[in-house]
């Protein structure tokens, strides 16, 4: 029962040990996008391929997550915490030593493995064991786990590769997840109540092969959106990902419940999370991307104009929780919003005009409404729908994270290529970041627009455990 939960030091540990996996994976992802360079000179590789080392991780989690409702039912906390820091140890190992391309991005997909495996388990951890007074607050904690690691990756990725090398990228891991292993075994709950529901393979592969067709048809926007290798995969994506829904629905053990999506509140919070993350990467790529090709600055100067915006998300993540918990939703979603509204039309309406110093100082004011936005949306979200459904809405929402996040980096890539054909050079870089973001800053009014939704005019407060949320 909630009254007999109580937020304590060993469950804690055990929510900060099943995160680090998710905040290592994101490390190797952002500190590997720097070493693309290198990586492509080394394996006689061209740009295409070594995109797969993202795509492929991402592709991984977009198969793996939706499954974690499944999972948490037939195996217990520790089981699933095992299960992921073995593949994700295994995938660090592979990536250490890869003699080829090849073995490498085996490596990245075997983090994803251990990846999808740990950051619902993070997830469901708080929603299930911790009281419903402190729920925001760790949140707030889980989300700043993440949060984290685009502000190292940048740092590690450009100091490693100076010093000694790519592959010490991942060595420099291995102490941290053997940290977590140890303290993981000695405080994730073996969670004993088991509900042994059967598993739909084939119902599970129609989902699996249309984000797999999802994911493929985004790495291959570069060839343009109306182009065979991106209008293919997407329209037989959409007819499997249709097909997964219609048979959900009549199924007595459906991979993930769709009926959830009936709630109108909590599809407004997904569409905000959706936005959200699209609005984040595509927001990573452009600011980096015009430090480069306009201002002529290296990757790792780039990456820097992030870290103000990063290292304050980081501060306020946690805190918005706490908001939260004692004050309701209203002040961190909204709140968030608006910044994050403001911020993005700002740079819109300043490009091409902008320099690298208002890019950064309007970044950090976008990073304290998505801090401010994203533990307390997920949160809302989930609470809109039964504790029976609190899986199926966890696993939703964190597929929906690299799915949203993989479609903001291609279509504003997208856009910036196709003003770069018109004209050469920096202007044209200047014209399609300019356009680029204006969709951000329409994006960004959807998501105000969401959270109003979501929130339906109230404020929601965590004092009782039917957590005031009108159905």
């Amino acid at each position: 029962m909630q009254k007999d939960k109580q937020l304590t030091p060993k469950l804690v540990t055990a929510i900060i040990s099943a995160g680090i996996m998710a905040f290592a994976g994101v490390v190797a992802e952002t500190a590997m996008n720097i070493t693309f360079t290198t990586l492509m000179r080394e394996f006689g590789i061209g740009t295409a391929a070594v995109q797969w080392l993202t795509t492929g991780y991402l592709l991984m989690l977009a198969i793996i997550v939706p499954a974690s409702g499944w999972l948490k039912n037939n195996f217990s906390h520790k089981r699933l915490f095992i299960a992921a820091e073995a593949f994700f140890i295994t995938g660090t190992v592979l990536c250490c030593a890869a003699p080829s391309f090849a073995l490498l991005l085996t490596g990245r997909i075997v983090q994803g493995l251990g990846t999808g495996i740990a950051l619902p388990l993070m997830f469901n951890l708080v929603f299930e064991e911790v009281p419903a007074q402190k729920t925001g607050f760790m949140m707030g904690v889980a989300c700043m786990i993440t949060a984290m690691a685009p502000v190292v990756g940048p740092f590690a990725g450009g100091l490693i590769i100076t010093l000694w090398g790519w592959r010490l990228i991942f060595v420099f891991m291995l102490p941290l997840l053997l940290l977590s292993l140890i303290a993981g075994l000695l405080t994730v709950p073996a969670n004993p109540q088991l509900k042994h529901t059967r598993f739909e393979w084939s119902n599970y592969l129609l989902m699996a092969v249309g984000f797999a067709l999802f994911i493929t048809a985004t790495a291959h926007t570069q060839a343009g959106w109306l182009s065979t290798a991106v209008t293919v995969p997407l329209l037989i994506s959409a007819v499997l990902l249709a097909l997964f829904y219609r048979r959900s629905l009549t199924s007595p053990t459906p991979v993930i419940n769709v009926k959830i999506f009936r709630s109108g509140r909590f599809n407004s919070g997904a569409a905000a999370m959706v936005f959200i993350y699209f609005t984040v990467l595509g927001l990573g790529f452009l600011i980096s991307n015009y430090a480069q090709l306009v201002f002529g600055a290296d990757a790792f100067t780039a990456g820097c104009l992030l870290l103000p915006g990063c290292i304050l998300g980081i501060l306020v993540t946690p805190s918005a929780g706490r908001v939260l918990d004692r004050c309701g939703a209203a002040l961190p979603v909204l709140g968030g919003s608006f910044l994050m509204l403001g911020s993005v039309s700002a740079m819109a309406w300043l490009t091409p005009d902008i320099s690298n110093t208002l890019f950064a100082v309007l970044y950090t004011f976008f990073a304290f409404g998505q801090a401010a936005s994203i533990p307390t949306v997920t949160l809302c979200a989930i609470r809109c729908l039964s504790a029976d459904d609190s899986a199926s809405g966890n696993a939703v929402i964190n597929t929906l994270q690299p799915l949203s996040g993989a479609l903001g980096t291609s279509i504003c890539a997208s856009i910036v290529a196709a003003a770069q054909n018109t004209s050469a050079g920096a202007a044209g870089t200047q014209t399609g970041t300019a356009h680029a973001l204006v969709l951000l800053a329409v994006f960004t009014a959807v998501i105000l627009f969401c959270n109003l939704y979501l929130l339906n005019g109230k404020s929601h407060t965590v004092n009782t455990p039917n957590l005031s949320v009108q159905k």
